[in-house]
């Protein structure tokens, strides 16, 4: 038998197509587009006996002979197939080399059925806890984190925008210097709820592959994703270290933790207008009736890829982001209003996440029912009947609003409120002042959860959030929410201080 030359992963470049790997299949995961459940192809993590690791990818028209073989955890000889850089558009990246591999028609698999290439079981590229919360605004990569299983919740069902019944499961993961929430959902859910029911040494040491990080009221959750793995108690080194770590007896006794979340409470619009400095970048609560819905341009154009707002340049729409013209733009809403309380009045932007929560369509859904109707007015109709209303907005308190005395807030969440509209500020006026001095498929879900339909009373002492279609008449002032960008970590650095 002839011997077959093999190239490491790290040395595959562009300038050829005669590869010949071997590789184990760490995860597989089919690409379906979410608007049109397009089928669109089949990708792979592959790694070989160097612990190196690379994304593959086959298309949709040529995945037919490759899909029977495919099996994650098989080990493979693989040839004749393309390597292509990446072009900067690509999201949630399970790796972070610079090529990926691309299957053709004339690419060769061929299942290793020997043990001899010693090639590992898994391979990780662990991020450290304690710096996730400066990756929120970082969308082109998915993260590998580990941690000991704490606070697991049962299953619970929600409702989600589509009306829809789904299902989610909550946990946090702790690493002796960190606390993270988790949040998985949909299919994703009921296998790793299976995985963590079997019978399991203690402390239940968990690695989550490849997963997406999402930021909901102002904490940041860890989620699942097409290629998100979950791995219990498995056979690996960072395991090991994990638990010797937890048998320290000061295992988790100096984490870094979020602000605890202050006693509920509606401010007023007045009180809004007076806040101070140390608020700037924070959230707080108002609850107010929509008195006039601005006749102006409800929506905004943005790039496919990167969600940026996208300009206008002779005629054409330019990402700045990448620096490229977008000859098919995605639309947001962006809507103006006019709100009151009893103590006030105040100009409210309304965002396409809370928009869209409260007239349960898309822009574009919006724009043919507006083309179908009366052109009158350059505003829909759906607008126009959100004057009158009620709701309890979340505002995100801004420099300018805090030192220039802006009056234009921007929201980042919407509630439908109930009862007495008056009754409601009037209460929460008369009795509190603020104090200015927290191996499994995935499933693709938003970064931001939908309602829940089973929940702990608002007026709780608990940390459970106040949910969209929970009627209360207070809500939480979230504190130190800042936003991030991604920093790498740097080995050694000396713990934050804790916050109580």
């Amino acid at each position: 038998m002839a011997f077959i030359s093999t190239t490491p992963l790290n040395k595959l470049n562009s300038s050829k197509i005669k590869w010949v790997i071997r590789v184990r299949a760490q995860a597989i995961w089919k690409g379906i587009t979410r608007e049109t459940n397009e089928f669109r192809g089949i990708n792979m993590l592959f790694i070989d006996d160097s612990n190196t690791r690379i994304h593959a990818f086959i298309n949709a028209r040529i995945s037919g002979p490759f899909e029977p073989s495919l099996e994650e955890g098989q080990m493979y000889t693989i040839s004749n197939f393309s390597v292509q850089s990446y072009t900067g558009y690509e999201g949630h990246r399970c790796v972070r080399t610079d090529h990926h591999i691309y299957f053709s028609d004339y690419t060769i698999m061929h299942k290793i059925t020997t043990s001899i290439p010693r090639i590992p079981d898994f391979s990780f590229d662990i991020f450290d806890l304690l710096y996730l919360d400066q990756t929120t605004d970082e969308k082109r990569f998915l993260f590998d984190v580990v941690g000991i299983l704490m606070n697991r919740e049962p299953i619970r069902k929600y409702v989600s925008d589509t009306q829809e019944e789904k299902i989610l499961l909550k946990f946090s993961i702790c690493d002796g210097r960190s606390t993270q929430k988790v949040t998985f959902y949909d299919d994703f859910v009921v296998r790793c709820d299976k995985a963590l029911d079997k019978d399991c040494d203690e402390p239940v040491v968990i690695i989550i592959g490849c997963a997406k990080i999402g930021h909901y009221q102002g904490e940041l959750t860890i989620n699942n994703y097409p290629a998100t793995r979950l791995f219990v108690n498995v056979n690996h080194h960072i395991v090991r270290i994990m638990r010797i770590r937890a048998a320290d007896p000061s295992f988790g006794k100096n984490l870094v933790l979020l602000e605890d979340r202050p006693e509920e409470v509606v401010m007023s619009i007045a009180s809004i207008k007076e806040l101070k400095e140390e608020f700037n970048q924070k959230r707080v609560y108002c609850s107010v009736k929509i008195e006039k819905v601005e006749d102006m341009q409800w929506f905004y154009h943005c790039c496919p890829k990167c969600s940026e707002e996208l300009v206008a340049v002779d005629g054409r729409f330019k990402c700045t982001k990448y620096n490229c013209y977008i000859p098919f733009p995605d639309r947001r809403f962006r809507i103006s209003t006019i709100c009151s309380d009893v103590s006030g009045v105040i100009f409210i932007v309304l965002g396409d996440s809370e928009v869209r929560q409260i007239v349960q369509k898309t822009v574009f859904e919006v724009d043919l029912d507006h083309s179908k109707g009366s052109n009158d007015s350059k505003l829909p109709n759906v607008f126009k009947d959100l004057v009158g209303k009620s709701y309890t907005i979340t505002l995100k308190i801004s420099m300018e609003n805090v030192l220039k005395k802006s009056e234009i807030y921007e929201s980042v969440e919407i509630v439908s409120s109930s009862g007495s509209f008056a009754e409601q500020i009037e209460c929460q006026e008369n009795s509190t002042e603020i104090d200015e001095s927290c191996g499994l498929s995935g499933t693709e879900v938003g970064s931001v959860p939908p309602s829940e339909v089973v929940v702990c009373s608002p007026k709780s002492s608990g940390k459970d959030k106040l949910r969209k279609d929970v009627v209360s008449e207070t809500a939480p002032v979230l504190k130190d929410d800042d936003d991030f960008v991604l920093l790498q970590l740097i080995p050694g650095v000396k713990t934050k201080k804790s916050k109580k």
